[in-house]
């Protein structure tokens, strides 16, 4: 059995280890996270050089090789996601 100041220590770590908020960032993880979310977004996003900006909706675009059609590529658009 434990004793003195052993006994204190253990319950005071136990304390400490039961009130660890589940689902808490710590400031490491925050870090890992703004890192992760840095290196994304460094990625190069395609080039859109020569190519045609369509519009399905009021708030989607869509871009196309110059030599596609358009009104086929909005319509294939919206018969593959369901939108239309």
């Amino acid at each position: 059995m434990l004793q003195g100041s052993a006994l204190v220590l253990t319950l005071v770590f136990l304390y400490f280890s039961l009130m660890e908020k589940l689902g808490a960032i710590t400031k490491e993880d925050m870090q890992e996270r703004h890192e992760a979310e840095k290196a994304l977004a460094l990625k190069t996003s395609p080039a859109l050089n020569g190519q045609i900006k369509v519009q399905i909706d009021s708030r989607t675009w869509i871009y196309i090789d110059s030599n596609k059609d358009p009104k086929e590529a909005r319509d294939k658009f919206l018969r593959l996601y369901g939108q239309g």
